[in-house]
C-alpha cells in the first residue's frame, strides 16, 4: 500500500542517513559514502509500507532501502 514519509522526515534526510548494507557499514556503523556523493535534489520515487518497514526508493539515483520503523523512530528521537 503506497503511503508517505512520517512528519518531519524529509527525503533528502532519509536518504543521508539510510541504514541499509550498501550505506552504513553493519559492523562497525561507518558511513560507506559521503553526503556529496549523493544526488542534490533527492526525493522518494517509490514508498510502501510492509509491516514494521518501509520499502523506500529514492530518486533521481534510484536507491532502494528496506527502512525499519523502530529504526526511524529511534532516529527522530530528539538527544
Amino acid at each position: 500500500m503506497p503511503t508517505t514519509l512520517p512528519a518531519g522526515v524529509s527525503a533528502s534526510w532519509l536518504r543521508a542517513n539510510c541504514p541499509c548494507a550498501s550505506c552504513l557499514d553493519p559492523g562497525s556503523g561507518q558511513r560507506l559514502a559521503s553526503i556529496t556523493d549523493q544526488p542534490a535534489e533527492g526525493s522518494v520515487r517509490g514508498l510502501t509500507e510492509h509491516g514494521d518497514s518501509y520499502d523506500v526508493t529514492f530518486g533521481p539515483d534510484g536507491h532502494r532501502a528496506m527502512i525499519s520503523k523502530s529504526w526511524l523512530a529511534a532516529a527522530l528521537q530528539p538527544e
